[in-house]
């Protein structure tokens, strides 16, 4: 009796003990599920790693203002490098009149049709099949974190909506200062179902690639960590955050972010408000609190001074700057006449990032790395796998003279001097807002 006792004992020690390896491993394996689920929602589509984006309000980038009519554009688009164009709100919008200071395009009616006054769904797709025929790719602004007043949900869901002490919104839109708009509620459940059904419709519907969330930070972020599973069920997505204020968006959804500091630093700098060492200061914080590879967005075509913006070589020389950067560039609502009046600038620009390396993306570019410690000329170079472009611009209204700490040899000039070879602690003298761009290779353009 004792010992069947004793080898009961035993087989249940033995069992309590296998039981607990089995957990063990299954909640290994659990976490190694987690691990691998998290790295793939930071999955970055292939396309991204080269591509430049061209945002287009659709009313405005043609005299027509329609989804027809950008049609007719697509092959020079294509021809100029263009490899993702994105599209600024194109949703039914209010009719009552909204304040001065915020665009009507943000005070959304509904979010799964298009705006009338641009075309019909079938139109938009027709324009998002060619523009895949093409080779390029498509983004949708998002505006997540409010509807105009006059939505529906208003009416027939007002708990969807944040209150105020006495009444419900729209009323002050604290962030921002902007009335007349609705602040949504994403504590609720079923509006926050609702936004991600929205968006997956645009995917599957639409056959959009991604999408550019406004006001990104005023919204949760354990949505943003429910939204991307969720789309990434129906394809692959890239995700931009219009906003810069929570690195922690790199770990829930978002693969890239809007440059805002950069881009007020650059303009400050024309301004005479801001210095050199600020701007590398803000690269240095933004390395810091971001994962390794990440990708910003950086503005081009915007970065207009007041009182200064009639003078060519300074928006040339901001747009060079943010435009080789490390970062995507994003040509900023322009109208077809405005982009096409410049169409050789940006050309040169836009083909020699899908050419040279060192202009890539993220971790498949290089390295923005400073060659010179001046306050007025800003040299700075990038290289990848033997591809290097080198930037020296004066930023600054007078005369600048410096050296620089690496060697300029063999290298073709898109912008500048041609066949121009500097010695290190050689002087460089540029006039001011003078610029240079020196590519190796580069490109031959038409």
């Amino acid at each position: 009796m004792t010992h069947l006792i004793s080898r009961s004992i035993i087989f249940l020690v033995l069992a309590l003990a296998s039981y607990a390896c089995e957990n063990e491993d299954a909640s290994q394996a659990a976490q190694s599920n987690q691990t691998t689920f998290q790295v793939r929602k930071m999955h970055y589509p292939l396309w991204v790693r080269n591509t430049s984006i061209l945002e287009i309000d659709v009313s405005k980038f043609t005299p027509e203002g329609t989804f027809n009519a950008i049609r007719q554009h697509l092959p020079r688009l294509k021809k100029m490098g263009i490899g993702t164009i994105s599209f600024l709100p194109i949703y039914p919008l209010s009719i009552s009149e909204g304040p001065n200071d915020m665009p009507n395009s943000r005070r959304v009616v509904d979010f799964t049709k298009v705006n009338p006054d641009l075309g019909t769904f079938e139109d938009f797709r027709d324009l998002t099949t060619q523009i895949h025929q093409m080779s390029m790719h498509t983004i949708l602004h998002w505006v997540s974190n409010h509807t105009a007043p006059d939505h529906a949900w208003v009416d027939t869901h007002p708990e969807w909506y944040k209150t105020h002490p006495d009444k419900r919104s729209p009323a002050l839109h604290e962030e921002t200062n902007a009335p007349g708009v609705a602040l949504l509620d994403y504590s609720v459940g079923p509006l926050r179902n609702t936004m991600i059904e929205s968006m997956k419709f645009w995917l599957r519907a639409g056959d959009v690639d991604g999408f550019i969330c406004d006001d990104a930070s005023l919204v949760p972020d354990d949505f943003w960590n429910d939204a991307r599973p969720a789309l990434e069920q129906v394809k692959p997505v890239f995700m931009i955050a219009d906003s810069e204020k929570n690195a922690s968006h790199f770990e829930t959804c978002f693969q890239a972010n809007y440059a805002h500091e950069f881009s007020e630093h650059l303009a400050n700098i024309a301004k005479g408000q801001s210095s050199l060492a600020a701007l590398d200061e803000i690269i240095a914080k933004n390395r810091a609190t971001s994962p390794a590879g990440y990708y910003q967005v950086n503005l081009i075509g915007n970065l207009k001074v007041d009182g200064e913006s009639d003078n060519p070589d300074i928006n040339v020389a901001l747009d060079i700057i943010a435009f080789t950067q490390e970062g995507i560039p994003l040509i900023y609502n322009a109208t077809a006449f405005e982009l096409f009046t410049r169409e050789d600038f940006y050309t040169k620009l836009v083909q020699l990032k899908n050419f040279n390396k060192s202009l890539w993306n993220g971790s498949y570019g290089g390295t923005m790395q400073r060659i010179n410690a001046g306050d007025k000329i800003y040299a700075y170079s990038r290289a990848k796998d033997g591809h290097r472009v080198v930037v020296i611009v004066n930023c600054s209204n007078q005369p600048a003279t410096d050296t620089l700490t690496e060697d300029v040899f063999a290298m073709s000039a898109l912008f500048g001097k041609d066949d121009l070879n500097i010695v290190i602690g050689t002087p460089v003298k540029l006039s001011p807002w003078e610029h240079w761009l020196f590519a190796n290779p580069s490109i031959e353009t038409n």
